[in-house]
C-alpha cells in the first residue's frame, strides 16, 4: 500500500505508474473482492454509494479508517469500470464452456475456459488525500502482475495458451478521475487494481484431473472515502 499526502494547490494532471505494491506480504493467493454483478453485463461505468451512518461506521472499525481531525467518514463512493472491447471477450469465454476435449487426449491439456467475473485485491491500493477547497482532475495508472492457481501442476505456459493472456506478464491500466472537494470535505481517494478472472479444468489422458483460474489486470476501480 502506498500513501501520497496532496496539498491544496491548483488542479493538476498526475500520470503515476507502480510495480511493487502488489506483492505485499498479506496478498492472498488470488484477488479476494468481488466487483458488483452488473457490471459484468453493462459497459462503461457502474458506482455505488454508501452513506448510511450505522454502515459507514462499521466499516471504519473493519478498515481500521483514521478520520482527519475534527472530521468523521460521510460516505463512500466506489467506481468501476468496464471496458467497451471486452462484450466479446465474454461471449468467447461464455461458448467455450461446453468444449471437452478428446477422449483419446494422451497428455495434459486445459478446456472449459469461461470468465467466473471480476475482482480486486482489498489489501492492495494507492492512497491519496485531497483536502477541500480543491477541484479535482487526474490521471492515475498501475502497472500489476497477471497470475493463476490450478490444483493439478500445469506449466505456465499452457495456461497462457488456453486462457489468452500472458499469466507471467504484468500489465499498466489508467483511468480518469475527478472530485469537487468543498471547504470543510475530506476526500481520501484509494487506486485499486481490478482483474478478470478465467475459470479453467484440468484434463489428462481424457479424465478430468482438476480445475484452476487465471487472472488478468482489467481496469482501476476507485473508491472516495469522504469525510466532513
Amino acid at each position: 500500500m502506498k500513501i501520497k499526502i496532496v496539498a491544496i494547490t491548483l488542479s493538476v494532471m498526475l500520470v503515476m505508474a507502480f510495480t511493487s505494491v502488489a506483492y505485499a506480504t498479506d496478498r492472498p493467493a488470488v484477488p479476494d473482492s468481488s466487483v458488483p454483478d452488473v457490471i459484468s453485463s453493462d459497459s462503461g461505468t457502474f458506482e455505488v454509494v454508501e452513506k448510511d451512518p450505522d454502515t459507514l461506521a462499521r466499516i471504519a472499525k473493519e478498515e481500521g479508517l483514521v478520520a482527519p481531525d475534527g472530521q468523521t467518514l460521510v460516505g463512500i463512493k466506489t467506481t468501476y469500470v468496464r471496458l467497451q472491447d471486452d462484450d466479446k471477450s465474454v461471449a468467447d469465454g461464455l461458448a467455450m464452456q461446453s468444449v471437452e476435449p478428446m477422449a483419446d487426449t494422451k497428455s495434459v491439456s486445459i478446456t472449459n475456459v469461461r470468465i467466473t467475473g471480476y475482482k480486486y485485491y482489498s489489501s492492495d491500493y494507492d492512497s491519496y488525500w485531497y483536502y477541500g477547497p480543491y477541484n479535482l482532475s487526474a490521471t492515475y495508472g498501475q502497472t500489476r502482475s497477471a497470475g493463476y492457481t490450478s490444483s493439478y501442476s500445469v506449466s505456465s505456459s499452457l495456461v497462457s495458451s488456453a486462457v489468452g493472456f500472458s499469466v507471467t506478464s504484468s500489465y499498466y491500466k489508467s483511468g480518469s478521475h475527478s472530485a469537487n472537494i468543498s471547504s470543510g470535505q475530506s476526500l481520501n481517494l484509494r487506486v485499486h487494481m481490478n482483474y478478470q478472472v478465467k475459470g479453467f479444468d484440468v484434463y489428462s489422458s481424457g479424465s478430468k484431473v482438476g480445475s484452476g483460474s487465471a487472472w488478468k489486470p482489467y481496469s482501476l476501480i476507485f473508491k472516495e472515502y469522504w469525510y466532513a
